[in-house]
């Protein structure tokens, strides 16, 4: 079952952590040469096609295919009930070709969501990292927070979450990647930051050696080391004390 199709059914049950959001997946394809990108508006209509119905009125009436690739535990139709079998046989009924793209594995492990997930869960970034190909980010635009950072001399750009559930929490030694793509280090909380009864979860990051005016600007937050578990402290001056010492490691792992 998709993910998508988990965040649809289940609107007040415990869902698995969004990795990417469609922005994130958007500007991953673009870096990949695709032509086009059709995205289906996931609705009750769409969830209840039988599978039989969601191959000939969204693959053959509409898009007319001709060859397709599917990874190998993929699954369509009503309840994911259709698999890579089905699509074989409604491939030779319709005219066209169907192959899957075999799991691709690491050390005997095969890369999934789900593997990538487990290790962000358990705080291993470095294993999270190999499947990935690159450290777990989170893109998003910097929006206006409650400026409580500036008052203890910590600024951060804030990026609201818009996940259920999110796939890691804490505070991380991070690298940002700007508007103009330049790269700054960083020290990030992603959570409800508790000392201030925050309700929403949000990435808060402070970029080392910036004060730039980045509001309303796309940035990519990259996760490489957590620091600790995000806390709640007594008053703001001890928040403003831990945080001075997170940034002393931040500094010390990146040397600067």
């Amino acid at each position: 079952m998709s993910l998508n199709l988990w965040n649809f059914l289940k609107k007040d049950k415990k869902v698995p952590a969004r990795l990417s959001n469609f922005r994130e997946k958007f500007y991953g394809f673009q870096n990949h040469n695709i032509d086009y990108l059709f995205c289906l508006k996931f609705n009750s209509k769409l969830a209840n096609l039988e599978p039989e119905e969601f191959v000939k009125e969204i693959l053959v009436d509409k898009l007319n295919i001709g060859y397709l690739v599917v990874g190998d535990d993929f699954h369509f139709g009503k309840n994911g009930s259709g698999d890579f079998e089905l699509l074989l046989k409604l491939a030779k009924k319709y005219g066209f070709i169907v192959e899957n793209s075999n799991s691709y594995c690491l050390n005997n492990k095969r890369i999934s969501s789900t593997a990538i997930r487990e290790f962000l869960a358990n705080d291993n970034l470095q294993e999270a990292k190999n499947l990935l190909g690159d450290y777990f980010a989170i893109s998003g635009k910097v929006s206006h927070g409650d400026e409580i950072g500036r008052t203890i001399d910590f600024p951060t750009a804030n990026i609201n979450l818009k996940r259920r559930e999110l796939p890691i929490h804490g505070v991380f030694a991070v690298t940002v990647t700007l508007p103009d793509n330049n790269v700054k280090y960083g020290v990030a909380n992603v959570g409800e930051r508790p000392t201030v009864d925050g309700k929403i979860p949000r990435l808060e990051v402070f970029i080392l050696d910036f004060n730039g005016n980045i509001y309303r600007q796309l940035i990519k937050v990259s996760f490489v080391t957590k620091l600790r578990a995000e806390k709640k402290f007594h008053s703001l001056n001890e928040l403003k004390e831990q945080i001075a010492l997170d940034e002393l490691k931040a500094r010390q792992l990146f040397g600067i």
